[in-house]
Parts: structure tokens; sequence; C-alpha cells
């Protein structure tokens, strides 16, 4: 008969989380911040600068067409 004993000799291995349920935690905590990843300044500035690039002229469509 073989003898019982545990392969890691008694050493309890620590707690591990799964990685979805971190994953879920990061998002919840996130969600919870009122913290920015972009600032606004900077991005206003850069939206500022190349708004004028997409501005095209407004559609003028003969009235016969319509």
């Amino acid at each position: 008969l073989l003898a019982r004993h545990p392969a890691n000799d008694g050493v309890k291995k620590p707690h591990r989380y799964r990685p979805i349920t971190i994953t879920f935690c990061e998002i919840r905590h996130y969600q919870k911040s009122t913290k920015l990843f972009i600032h606004k300044l900077p991005s206003q500035r850069l939206l500022r600068e190349i708004a004028p690039d997409f501005k095209t002229e407004p559609c003028k469509k003969p009235l016969k067409s319509i």
C-alpha cells in the first residue's frame, strides 16, 4: 500500500486569483474612480489643432435635386 503524503510536504500554496477575477476587479475599480486617463487640456489643444482639417463646406444642393 502507498502512503498518502502530500507532494508539497505540507507547505500550503499562496492564494491565487484567476485572471478573469482580477480583470473584473480592475474594471470595477476604474468605473468607480473619477480619474481621467487622458488629461483635458492637452486633448483639447490637439482637437482644436486637428478640427480645421476636417471642416468642410456645407452641402449645397440645387433646389431641383430636392
